[in-house]
């Protein structure tokens, strides 16, 4: 999802397209406050990945305010080729046998497996206050984490929030342009301005959003 996308789809919401749109009044610091709102009722409930690449150890992650580490991965192949080595002779392993073929296969897959037990058993990591300390990795690491979003480019499209989170921001948009249109009257003219509605409309949407959130779609 990104903030331009939410941007269209509240503009074409309250402003509506072609002939008959109308300028919806929405400065920027209004749209950095209908994502901090709309951002903040989901907190509790969504959480996204995010990857990053990492040099050595200690790690500063508080940029990222991470909730909990997923995984840490090793970027460099050296276990692919040692792997690759051993399942090609490297070990130089030989058995004598009439069922040679199926006992060997038998024994390179539980040697290819015990060695990476073995390696994963000698890497570990552990996050403390935000700062992440990695053992047992050699040059860059993978991080996989969960993040709380702090922007809208971090809810993913594929969530079940994205609906959600589209009309908590347009409800949250009515709020800010009915507030701005009914400090104007407008008197002798053939339009009126729908000021008050919009608010109405928009705290009233955002009281079912939030109620939907602890109800039946997102409650497990």
């Amino acid at each position: 999802m990104q903030s331009d996308e939410v941007k269209k789809h509240i503009e074409a919401m309250l402003g509506g397209t072609g002939e008959n749109k109308v300028k919806v009044e929405l400065a920027t610091d209004d749209f950095n406050e209908i994502e901090k709102a709309t951002l903040a009722q989901i907190a509790p409930y969504y959480s996204g990945r995010r990857y990053v690449v990492v040099d050595g150890s200690p790690v500063d992650l508080s940029q990222h305010e991470p909730v909990a580490i997923v995984n840490v991965y090793n970027t460099s192949d050296e276990i692919l080729l040692s792997a690759e080595d051993f399942a090609f002779g490297g070990q130089n392993i030989i058995i004598y046998n009439s069922d040679f073929t199926q006992r060997y296969a038998s024994y390179v897959a539980y040697k290819m497996l015990y060695n990476e037990y073995n390696y994963q058993k000698a890497q570990n990591w552990k996050l403390i206050n935000n700062i992440l300390y990695i053992h047992g990795f050699n040059r860059q690491s993978l991080v996989e984490m969960i993040i709380k979003p702090r922007t809208f480019a971090e809810v993913e499209k594929t969530s079940e929030f994205y609906p959600w989170v589209l009309d908590y921001a347009v409800a949250v948009a009515k709020e800010i342009v009915g507030r701005k249109r009914s400090k104007y009257i407008v008197e002798g003219s053939p339009y009126q301005l729908d000021g008050d509605r919009l608010l109405q409309e928009g705290l009233a949407e955002q009281q079912t959003l939030k109620d939907k959130l602890i109800g039946d779609i997102f409650i497990i």
